[in-house]
């Protein structure tokens, strides 16, 4: 195998037309051709060419194709150039040009689940002069992680009403809940009663916080309380979110708290509705669905369509239906 000194990889960034300015699809074909060599030779050349680089179609690629080899030996490089944002405008060229080869490296640093990127994830996310789509990428990358740590900020960024990006939000809402973690209820209750009775731009917010709720699976009385009144929500949508966060309990206890959205005036809310009550009681629930002379036809129909499928199961299992 051959030995990578500095001064080869060098000649290797000549060879390659590294920082040369070639036309990109033109340039990336000449890059597969370092596929050819062994694994951990080839992320010795790609990590060496992204010090060099600063095409962001280019670091884009070499980036992309470093994260399929899944080499801890390209962290630290990563971290430099999420983190690095005088390197690109150092280079004359406009920094926001960078934004998405950024937001991909935190997505691909969330994905390692090393807990040495949690700090530069934090560190981007807390930093209100960022981009908001970078911030947005790793507060997806936190929740991706699955680390406790992150819970403070992610809070700080959901309750933020001076926050402008919504978006932001919600994925910081999104990602507290793949942590589960129960310091996210009292932040994410107090957000939902605040929002109570407000559409258009904050529905999808809500539809994030109340789905948090529902992964987080907790009991908790003021969580239920909420997750109830989500129920009656002008928005169909977060009414969806509460029946299945609500469904994820488990618990036949909420059945007649979700039962009344059979009447919902929504036709997919009502046959939402019908699938998890099927969830969470069993068949028994559907044969009173078919049974009542004043439940809607669109639920009897969900309902005997599930029937139907449940007495077809050749092996016999009746397996949750989705």
């Amino acid at each position: 195998m051959e030995e990578f000194s500095g001064e080869n990889l060098n000649r290797l960034a000549k060879e390659f037309k590294i920082a040369s300015g070639l036309k990109t699809d033109v340039h990336i074909e000449l890059l597969e051709k370092i596929k050819e060599y062994p694994d951990v030779v080839a992320v010795e050349i790609y990590n060496h060419f992204l010090t060099l680089e600063t095409s962001p179609d280019i670091l884009l690629y070499l980036v992309k194709t470093i994260a399929s080899y899944n080499q801890e030996s390209s962290l630290d490089i990563l971290i430099e150039l999420l983190l690095w944002k005088e390197k690109f405008s150092a280079s004359g060229k406009n920094p926001d040009d960078y934004i998405e080869l950024r937001s991909y490296i935190a997505r691909v640093l969330g994905h390692t689940r090393n807990s040495k990127v949690t700090l530069p994830l934090l560190y981007t996310l807390n930093n209100k002069h960022e981009n908001y789509k970078l911030r947005l990428g790793c507060a997806d990358a936190l929740g991706q992680m699955g680390n406790s740590y992150a819970v403070g900020s992610l809070i700080n960024v959901v309750a933020d009403n001076d926050e402008k990006s919504v978006y932001l939000r919600e994925t910081a809402a999104k990602a507290l809940g793949k942590l589960r973690d129960i310091r996210a209820i009292e932040p994410l209750v107090s957000i939902l009663e605040t929002k109570e009775g407000f559409v258009n731009k904050f529905s999808f917010f809500k539809e994030r916080i109340v789905e948090a709720l529902g992964n987080i699976g907790t009991k908790d009385r003021r969580s239920m309380k909420a997750l109830k009144s989500a129920l009656l929500d002008e928005s169909p949508y977060v009414r969806l979110s509460a029946i299945e966060a609500l469904s994820k309990t488990e618990d036949e206890d909420v059945a007649p708290l979700i039962k009344d959205c059979l009447y919902d005036e929504n036709e997919e809310v009502a046959r939402s509705t019908v699938i998890a009550l099927y969830n969470i009681v069993g068949k028994t629930i559907l044969i009173e669905i078919l049974e009542e002379e004043n439940i809607p036809y669109i639920c009897k129909d969900e309902a005997r369509s599930i029937m139907d499928e449940y007495e077809n199961d050749t092996d016999g299992t009746g397996e949750e239906y989705a």
